[in-house]
């Protein structure tokens, strides 16, 4: 990619970031859940949450959710559910009020199939 590429993308990323931000949220928080991945220990990822209850939640109303540990190399493909116990709330700082970030733990769903 050319110098002048690299510069087109970079404000076209922006704009599609800034118009992202100011969609409207009238009624709803994005929780945005945060865990360790398993290619590294700095391997972060994250999923965003709805939450249409109108108040922020306090961290023991936050529902366990889960992802597809195979992608990620926290599950073998055959039994790859593995669930995200919130355990702890803070500000999000990139959407801002009244939108949460939580730090989720991992842990293998152990469903019987």
């Amino acid at each position: 990619m050319s110098g002048d590429d690299a510069l087109s993308f970079l404000r076209a990323s922006h704009d599609v970031y800034e118009r992202y931000m100011r969609l409207p949220l009238e009624g709803v928080i994005q929780l945005e859940y945060v865990w360790q991945g398993g290619l590294s220990k700095l391997d972060l990822r994250s999923k965003t949450r709805t939450w249409t209850s109108g108040t922020p939640p306090k961290l023991e109303e936050l529902p366990i959710w889960n992802f597809d540990g195979s992608s990620t190399g926290q599950a073998p493909g055959h039994d790859s559910e593995v669930l995200l116990k919130p355990a702890a709330i803070f500000p999000d700082p990139f959407r801002g009020a009244p939108h949460l970030l939580v730090l989720a733990m991992h842990q293998p769903s152990r469903r019987a199939h």
